[in-house]
């Protein structure tokens, strides 16, 4: 990157251009000058300092340029230009105590350890960090700690500032609303660090904070203007054939009856639910009043319209394997938590909570000889039940036959082979001894025939004249 810690040491005006300045700036014993268009720099600011030959997010190098009679050694970056927002009106301002000379990314802390898992598209569970936590605590046989959100709840509730209706339960069980009032404005720079090495955008706190849960928690959500918002409440519907929406990516698109829609209480459509938000009820930094959407879909749903659309997002990505049915309210709570804490939200009381058609957990019978004939093992009764249970799986019973209840957030879990498996990976397969099998049991060789119906005599015959 090469992108450095700076001091601003002197801003004079440009003598040929009136909205130019000329900085003058020292990084790590050096000083050179660039020719600068913002307005927020002053001497004494350390800023980050982008210098000739170095390379910023986009494949951008930067060369010595003269500008307007004057020359540029490099240029001063605004968060935009590093990759860490959409802010392009100002310089970022770095900590004061950051020596000049040092890599911003160290001083930012983007040169953090980023893993890159390929998660299979059975294990939404395992597309967030807290399923990754859960499986590395039972892999090192240590507790898994998930703090449980704490709001703050004041004013009026939210059932007086908003209304839910689902006439589609079929297609969605569960939709959770909650009404904030919050504050607009920059993400604070650990929030949009984080999310900017899990490969996202930072946009704005409101924002932000929904894609933060998404990827600590596993749950999209979606938060929309109150104020755009007819009725002002929600209605989750199925579409009708023909009716359009444009999308947050400015796109118009025809849907289908089908396809499910959030739309307001007057029935316009303001999301294709679990793919994308609209234009309409989009936040901006007017917004004042949000109502945060936090929903479980049936994937079958979701993956047909997103497929039909070719519209894939990260919410998408999500909806269409599974999410937890029963983490819903909790990844709402979460991103209120964090609204309180980056936007100053106030959060109404009692959320609104349709959850009619309840999603159950499978009851799966599990035996401990049938893990060990499939594995090949000599496996224990509690080394079953201690393989399962860190992994959020309920066993009920003792003894060689138990009753296994899967967790809402493992969707993959359905069979008693699907138990096997996960036993399997918690032994770990290099522990499990490779086994040759019985000759008895091998099948597809050549067998006599004794000539009745169905058989080859010919074939008979030949066997027979081999025979010693």
């Amino acid at each position: 990157m090469g992108v450095v810690v700076a001091k601003v040491l002197e801003v004079r005006p440009h003598p040929g251009a009136d909205k130019l300045t000329l900085v003058d700036v020292e990084h790590g014993g050096r000083t050179t000058r660039v020719v600068c268009g913002a307005r927020n720099v002053a001497p004494g600011d350390v800023v980050p300092y982008a210098p000739a030959g170095a390379v910023l997010p986009g494949g951008l190098r930067l060369e010595r340029r003269t500008i307007r009679g004057e020359v540029s050694d490099g240029m001063l970056c605004s968060a935009r230009e590093l990759g860490l927002g959409d802010d392009h009106e100002g310089i970022l301002h770095l900590d004061p105590a950051s020596a000049p000379g040092a890599d911003v990314r160290e001083v930012l802390g983007l040169d953090d350890v980023v893993f890159d898992l390929e998660v299979t598209p059975n294990r939404p569970d395992a597309m967030s960090m807290v399923g990754v936590a859960r499986d590395l605590a039972a892999h090192f046989r240590v507790p898994l700690q998930v703090p449980v959100p704490f709001v703050r709840e004041a004013g009026d509730p939210t059932g007086s500032r908003a209304t839910l209706e689902v006439d589609a339960p079929d297609r969605c069980p569960r939709y959770v609303a909650r009404v904030a009032d919050v504050t607009p404005g920059p993400s604070p720079a650990w929030m949009a660090r984080r999310l900017t090495l899990a490969g996202l955008r930072p946009i704005s706190n409101v924002v932000d904070v929904t894609n933060y849960v998404l990827l600590e928690r596993g749950q999209p959500l979606h938060a929309f203007d109150l104020a755009c918002l007819g009725g002002p409440g929600i209605v989750v519907r199925l579409a009708r054939d023909g009716e359009t929406i444009t999308t947050l990516d400015d796109v118009e698109r025809t849907l289908r009856a089908d396809d499910l829609l959030i739309c307001d209480a007057e029935q316009v459509p303001q999301a294709v639910a679990g793919i994308m938000g609209g234009s309409t009820a989009e936040v901006s930094g007017a917004t004042r009043e949000i109502l945060l959407e936090a929903a479980y879909f049936t994937p079958t749903g979701i993956g047909r319209t997103s497929k039909r659309l070719g519209l894939r997002s990260e919410s998408s990505a999500r909806f269409e394997r599974g999410v937890d049915p029963e983490g819903v309210l909790t990844g709402a709570d979460r991103a209120c938590e964090l609204l309180q804490e980056v936007a100053s939200a106030e959060v109404a009381p009692h959320a609104l909570d349709d959850y009619r058609l309840r999603v159950e957990r499978p009851r799966i019978r599990l035996r401990t000889k049938r893990v060990n004939a499939l594995l090949g093992t000599a496996l224990a009764d509690a080394d079953v039940r201690e393989a399962l249970e860190p992994l959020g799986v309920d066993v009920e019973g003792t003894g060689p036959e138990v009753v296994a209840v899967a967790p809402s957030f493992r969707p993959d879990l359905e069979r008693e082979v699907d138990l096997v498996e996960e036993v399997a990976r918690r032994v770990g397969l290099n522990a499990i001894p490779r086994t040759m099998p019985r000759a008895g049991d091998h099948v597809g060789g050549s067998r006599p025939t004794s000539g009745n119906a169905g058989s080859c005599s010919r074939c008979s015959r030949r066997w027979a004249a081999r025979r010693p």
